[in-house]
């Protein structure tokens, strides 16, 4: 009997006409991965029924729903769909010759509600699992300073099933651009410069959820809720700058650029055009002094148009017409 290894396994997304009904069997895109753990979840009941032999007479199942997370390193293009469905807008292209990157932003009105059909093909036992409804809810994005930035996608789904063949015919493969590191790029505050920040954190939440209703036992939507944005920051600490923004209870922004590398002059940016820091702390020990800052992003109000009063705004610099 063979046993199934993760080389062999192909994960797979197309955008969905409607949600919770498959997308057409072509023109899927094969997505990269560290991990990929999506999974077919059930609510189970147990019966309370009291009897003369004292045991558990039943155990039902309930609403069930798909849950999981596609764990990759950041690279330009590769996750476009999903931060635009994340985003709830599609990217505006940028133009190669100026250079302009492509953006993508919050928008103040005309939200799209994008839904993927997600299929797990493993080739070496034939057996796919093909989940349909599922939106990404949240991404959490992590950025050392010495090593590859990474972002975890949170998918929530309505329902799956299984084949013993491939639904998605010749998926479009998956794209090669350089991943991203954190010690090639840069980190601004206010629009200055800063190289001292050791690690950065954030995470994009979309507060999805699912329902339940009598005579089904899948939940009607995935259901969105506002989008939130808030990080941590930790830093060597050099004045008292930061700290006092934090007493003062002022506002900042921010941005953090990771760059190919390399003979490229490719890039994404993340930037948050209006954060506030919720804490300010320091570890005492006889090395250097971190700093970590937790902090909230707002929508700034002051903004000119939808991209500026965004909560958050993302760049690709390979997203360009």
């Amino acid at each position: 009997m063979a046993i199934s290894k993760g080389i062999f396994r192909t994960v797979a997304l197309k955008k969905e006409t409607t949600f919770g009904t498959k997308a057409g069997a072509t023109g899927a895109q094969e997505m990269r991965r560290t991990t990929f753990d999506l999974n077919l979840i059930k609510d189970t009941y147990q019966s309370s029924q009291i009897a003369t032999h004292q045991q558990i007479v039943d155990m039902r199942h309930g609403t069930r729903r798909v849950e999981g997370t596609l764990n990759d390193e950041i690279s330009c293009t590769t996750h476009k769909d999903l931060w635009a469905a994340l985003l709830r807008n599609a990217w505006v292209q940028g133009v190669v010759a100026t250079p302009t990157p492509g953006h993508l932003f919050v928008p103040q009105s005309g939200h799209t509600n994008d839904s993927f059909t997600i299929e797990s093909w493993r080739s070496d036992i034939s057996v796919s699992e093909t989940a349909t409804g599922c939106r990404i809810t949240q991404a959490q994005v992590s950025i050392p300073a010495n090593g590859i930035a990474t972002v975890g996608f949170t998918v929530l789904g309505q329902d799956m099933e299984t084949a013993t063949s491939r639904y998605f015919t010749t998926p479009t493969a998956a794209t090669t651009t350089s991943v991203a590191s954190g010690a090639i790029g840069e980190v601004k505050a206010d629009g200055v410069s800063i190289a001292v920040v050791t690690g950065a954190e954030f995470t994009i939440n979309g507060n999805g959820t699912t329902g339940a209703v009598i005579g089904s036992d899948l939940s009607p939507d995935v259901f969105v809720g506002v989008v939130e944005v808030s990080g941590q920051l930790t830093l060597y600490m050099q004045d008292k700058t930061i700290l006092d923004q934090f007493i003062n209870e002022d506002t900042l922004s921010l941005s953090i650029q990771l760059d190919e590398g390399g003979s490229s002059a490719h890039f994404m940016r993340f930037s948050m055009p209006k954060i506030k820091l919720g804490s300010y702390t320091v570890a005492d020990v006889a090395g250097e002094a971190v700093a970590t800052c937790q902090f909230t992003a707002l929508m700034d109000g002051d903004g000119l148009d939808a991209k500026a009063k965004s909560v958050i705004l993302i760049e690709d610099s390979r997203i360009a017409a």
